[in-house]
């Protein structure tokens, strides 16, 4: 028998084609699609891995908060036995932090997306079918008139975005849920890092997640804003606290009316 063709490889989308579906997805008020889109958009993942992942999988800082996504691929049923150690950005951690609170029975062994019916009844035992997000990305590029993109142009998108950041390919592997020592290189077998030594390499590298290649310019300083608004800057941009608390918390602050720095993104 002749052997079968190889694949076509599909061309990565544009960075302007995920800057215009960034930029959209961050007003989206429906959280739990902006949270699928971002946990595919941010780690180049499968619908599978988003659809199919647990509570379990969810690592936690000091404070409560989310940090990283670790999880095995033969124990999690995803397409392939690969492993996930994922590092969170910003963006993810708030919204992840939000959607616990806000889902049904959000307990170790249920998945982070319950089945819901089209009437809006949810079923934590049930996991969501993947070709689902398929669709609530249509619905998405539908109500934001937006260029079309299908989650696996986006899993070739974070692929090149890892390579132009300079992540090695175990922690892009780690990241995307591929093996990485596909390929047979005997460096690739034995060159086996820590998974902390992974989730540290993702955070230097990409702090603010693939998506964040896209912007995050230079600073600059200027005067009249309270010095200890520059923490709570930091504290927001680093995904340690939510939108909401920063918003209070910066208005206590003015209240104030004391002096200081803070920095700002160069125009």
């Amino acid at each position: 028998m002749g052997k079968l063709p190889r694949t076509r490889r599909r061309e990565s989308p544009s960075d302007a084609v995920m800057t215009a579906w960034k930029e959209a997805i961050s007003h989206e008020p429906d959280l739990r699609r902006r949270l699928e889109w971002l946990l595919i958009a941010q780690h180049g993942w499968r619908p599978s891995h988003a659809t199919r992942l647990r509570w379990r999988n969810v690592r936690y800082d000091e404070t409560g908060k989310p940090v990283a996504v670790i999880a095995d691929g033969s124990q999690e049923g995803f397409k392939t036995s690969s492993p996930v150690a994922a590092r969170l950005a910003p963006d993810v951690v708030e919204a992840l932090d939000i959607w616990r609170k806000m889902t049904p029975e959000p307990l170790p062994d249920r998945v982070i997306f319950p089945w819901k019916s089209a009437m809006g009844g949810t079923d934590p035992s049930k996991e969501m079918n993947p070709i689902t997000i398929t669709k609530h990305w249509k619905w998405l590029q539908k109500r934001w008139k937006l260029p079309p993109l299908r989650p696996v142009d986006v899993r070739h998108w974070v692929a090149g975005a890892c390579r132009r950041a300079g992540l090695s390919k175990q922690a892009s592997a780690y990241l995307m849920g591929h093996d990485p020592t596909q390929g047979g290189a005997m460096r690739d077998w034995y060159d086996n890092p820590q998974i902390e030594d992974v989730l540290a390499e993702q955070a230097e590298k990409m702090p603010y997640g693939p998506l964040g290649l896209l912007g995050h310019g230079p600073v600059e300083l200027i005067d009249g804003i309270p010095s200890d608004a520059v923490s709570l800057m930091l504290e927001y941009l680093a995904g340690q606290i939510g939108t909401m608390e920063f918003a209070t918390r910066v208005e206590a602050i003015r209240l104030r009316g004391s002096t200081g720095q803070v920095s700002r993104p160069e125009r």
